[in-house]
């Protein structure tokens, strides 16, 4: 061996041991004690690395446009001129759909709020992180940042349509359902590239275009849509680097590979499925020695090194999140992996009407089956395959949809992941495309079987009424669709949709937004916080932000304030409590009011009760579990005085401690209470002069249970 293949080699050993050095790395620093370094890789490096890698990208493509245009061009002149015709009247038809008869709005508010307002502070300050509160100054956004699992690639691609589109992310609705433009057609090219057959492509694409789910997604700002796009966009550039084989295709492939892992927390271990069929075309299949060297491959070291680096975003984003509790109320994460299957598969598909011909669910059941038919027809023809050839190697295709499956458990086991949860059900938008795949499969084999039996029978005018009759089952539920099935109980949607309907009739002049959840506002470029905020000011602070704001100031009043049946298996919070106390402290008129929905309140100023901004009695409940009244509060000045803080119960001193700025929670037993009425009084007390600085009560009307 000459030492130029020498030199080869120990540069490949090098690339693949820096490709498995990073994601170790990045795990292993947190647990020996260098969190900090990943907190700030996962706070700044987005920005960074994602540039770095949309320049190569876009470079890389640019220097192989003729080819990829030629490769391309090869696999439409392969099809049929009616399957293209079909394939464009299924696009025309889902945008018809998608923009006809479904509002493009946020569905999941929660979610969705992070990537908006992760895409606002990279625009503003280059940092991938999202605001939970925040202001827009002249010279940018001061942002409330909070920690996140949820990956930046989405925020990003918002960031680079800001400059064009406008800072509002207005826009991002019809962003999603452009993707759908591309997205259907992608899909069609990236089969008909790897199985040859415009039947089995074809009715790939009809299907996965004639779910509803799919189509309200893709008009929400959802990352689901965006991971279905880069998962077809995928498939399609593996298939061009897998006839190319060039080390210019697999870098693109790999960079394309890295943003894809980039949608979903998950979806970085779907990546070895890529991963495994790039091995086998370069290490196995290629022309490299079939021997244990044959991984040093320099083309598949340069490709996994390349993922690896680009990769680096998400896993410090898992790094960081991998204790985190998730969400799941009773229902917590992990351990209902079986259960959710049965739950969702019932779901999907046993789907019933309402009473009013309404779909109650957003699937057809006919999809679900023919999914499931088509997987048996794969596991089958597998096995057949061991004993005979075939023209598709469904043996690879298996393996493959094995190889993605760990994403699919790790998803479905993860935060309550049951369907009958409105809000949960885009998550089967990540297995949509094999599902749609599988469910052609089954009936591509089903022409076959028939035309053989009946050669009379012509397989092509079959398909293109199996076509139609998909089509058409999805246009007559037009209804379902202009009623918002999916979403018509979703509080807080509608509750964000109202806000921004009544903002955008306003005067465009600055604002300032008080609201249980700040993000829904933050996220369209409204400056805003939270509730805890507001109740931190005193007089002084209260003037100079009228001032500032030129009276513009509100509080909104929403779902949060309101005692809503929430389900008992997701984390939600209730204000109820605080938002009465908003009453108490601060003047204000009504000038908006959907009591259904959420009341706008014009902030004048503040009561007379507290306007120091000594006190401010934020929430009570009772912890019926441990017997005890739990009472939160704020002691907002932050100057050292020398004060003490007193709480009575009917007028017995319960507890006695140090005024000093902090938001605590004291506990009560509930046995201290009274039977019907009781009064909580709050004494401020100068320790020098024993003058009472303020005192402020509070009333509770409650009926003990051991009462008879």
């Amino acid at each position: 061996m000459s030492w130029s293949l020498y030199f080869l080699m120990y540069k490949s050993l090098f690339l693949l041991l820096l490709a498995l050095s990073i994601p170790l790395a990045i795990y292993l620093l947190p647990i020996f004690g260098f969190e900090k370094i990943i907190y700030k890789l996962d706070l700044y490096s987005p920005f960074w690395i994602f540039s770095l890698q949309f320049g190569l990208g876009l470079l890389l493509f640019m220097k192989l446009f003729g080819d990829f245009k030629k490769w391309i061009a090869d696999i439409i002149c392969e099809s049929k001129t009616h399957t293209l015709i079909i394939l464009l009247v299924i696009i025309a038809i889902s945008i018809f759909i998608s923009l006809a008869w479904i509002e493009g709005r946020s569905r999941v508010e929660a979610d969705e709020s992070v990537y908006l307002t992760t895409a606002q502070n990279l625009y503003h300050n280059q940092i991938g992180i999202h605001c939970i509160e925040g202001s827009f100054l002249e010279n940018g956004l001061v942002c409330v940042a909070f920690e996140s699992v949820k990956p930046r690639g989405l925020s990003y691609l918002y960031m680079l349509g800001m400059p064009i589109f406008g800072t509002d992310l207005y826009w991002v609705y019809n962003f999603h359902s452009f993707l759908l433009l591309l997205t259907l057609p992608i899909f069609f090219l990236a089969l008909k590239a790897w199985t040859k057959s415009d039947t089995l492509s074809i009715l790939s694409v009809a299907l996965l275009a004639s779910v509803p789910i799919l189509l309200f997604q893709f008009r929400s700002a959802s990352t689901e849509s965006a991971y279905v796009f880069f998962f077809v966009l995928s498939l399609l550039f593996l298939k061009w680097a897998y006839d190319k084989n060039t080390i210019r295709h697999w870098l693109l492939l790999a960079l394309t590979l890295a943003f894809f892992a980039q949608t979903r927390s998950e979806t970085v271990f779907c990546l070895f499925a890529f991963i495994w069929i790039v091995f086998y075309c370069i290490c196995i299949n290629g022309q490299a020695r079939r021997s244990v060297l044959s991984i040093l491959n320099y083309k598949f070291s340069i490709f996994l090194a390349t993922l690896s680096f680009f990769c680096l975003p998400i896993l410090c984003t898992l790094s960081l999140g991998k204790n985190n509790p998730l969400q799941g109320g009773s229902h917590a994460p992990h351990g209902h992996l079986f259960e959710n299957i049965v739950e969702n598969f019932k779901i999907m598909a046993l789907t019933k009407l309402s009473p009013e011909g309404l779909l109650q669910y957003p699937f057809f059941p006919y999809f679900t089956w023919l999914a499931l038919f088509g997987l048996i027809a794969l596991i089958i023809l597998t096995i057949k395959e061991f004993r005979s050839k075939y023209p598709i190697p469904y043996k690879y295709i298996t393996i493959f949809l094995l190889l993605l499956s760990p994403q699919y458990i790790i998803l479905f086991d993860a935060v309550s992941a049951d369907f009958n949860l409105t809000v949960q059900q885009r998550f089967i938008l990540v297995v949509l495309p094999i599902l749609a795949f599988l469910g052609a499969l089954f009936l591509n084999k089903l022409l076959e079987y028939m035309k053989n039996s009946n050669r009379l029978l012509n397989s092509t005018n079959i398909c293109i009424l199996l076509v139609g009759i998909i089509a058409a089952n999805t246009l007559i539920y037009s209804e379902s669709f202009k009623r918002n099935i999916m979403y018509k109980n979703d509080y807080y949607s509608t509750e964000k949709t109202y806000l921004h309907n009544w903002l955008k009739k306003q005067p465009h002049q600055k604002k300032l937004l008080f609201h249980t959840s700040p993000p829904l506002l933050l996220s369209h470029g409204y400056s805003s916080y939270g509730y805890y905020a507001i109740l931190k000011l005193n007089s002084i602070d209260m003037q100079e932000i009228l001032e500032e704001y030129n009276g513009e100031v509100y509080i909104a009043k929403g779902v949060y304030c309101k005692n809503l049946q929430r389900s008992s298996k997701m984390v939600t919070l209730i204000l109820t409590n605080v938002c009465k106390q908003l009453d108490k402290y601060f003047e204000y008129e009504e000038i908006e009011s959907d009591t259904s929905i959420s009341i706008i309140h014009r902030v004048k100023g503040l009561t007379n009760i507290d306007p120091r901004g000594l006190l401010r009695l934020v929430d009570f409940r009772e912890n019926t579990e441990d017997s005890l009244l739990l009472l939160s509060y704020i002691l907002p000045k932050k100057d050292s005085v020398p004060w003490k803080f007193q709480r009575y119960i009917n007028n017995e001193l319960i507890f006695e401690t140090p005024y000093e700025y902090s938001t605590p929670i004291d506990s009560y037993k509930i046995s201290l209470l009274e039977q019907d009425s009781n009064t909580i009084d709050f004494k401020i007390i100068d320790t020098i002069t024993g003058d009472t600085i303020h005192k402020d009560y509070l009333k509770l009307e409650r009926i003990r249970k051991d009462k008879k």
